[in-house]
């Protein structure tokens, strides 16, 4: 566990897994859905589907990994945000899920977390795609 103190502030990095799986469409950008705390990150806590930030720190890691599967047989795409207190801080490039198969798409940024900041991810689609739960779909606060 690492453990970080700045200007007196205890920071603590926190995570959350993917435990249900989320179907999103292409008509518009939704909130990614079902997730627990990472035991690997003790002290983390979620709140309505986002992770609390524990602690604040300048220059905190923020990144979310999911592992997207399309049942359709054509190509598709899948997007990724992050959303800090409900403002979009990174948008992840356009990642290609095959036809019948998956992929891993990702995003992350640099920034500010104060302590009690929400973090949530939010995803669209060029079709209709599922976001497994999986231990590779993931969102941290580093």
């Amino acid at each position: 566990m690492h453990l970080f103190v700045r200007g007196g502030q205890l920071f603590l990095p926190s995570g959350m897994l993917k435990t249900t799986p989320t179907v999103i469409v292409s008509t518009s950008v939704a909130k990614v859905t079902g997730w627990v705390v990472d035991g690997a990150y003790p002290g983390s806590s979620i709140s309505s589907d986002g992770l609390v930030a524990n602690g604040g720190k300048s220059g905190a890691t923020v990144a979310a990994s999911c592992v997207v599967s399309n049942g359709s047989a054509g190509s598709r795409s899948v997007t990724l945000s992050l959303r800090l207190n409900g403002s979009v801080i990174a948008t992840g490039s356009a990642q290609a899920v095959g036809a019948f198969s998956s992929a891993t798409a990702g995003v992350s940024t640099s920034t500010t977390v104060a302590n009690g900041d929400v973090l949530e991810l939010w995803a669209i689609g060029t079709g209709t795609l599922t976001i497994a739960s999986d231990a590779a779909s993931y969102v941290r606060i580093t």
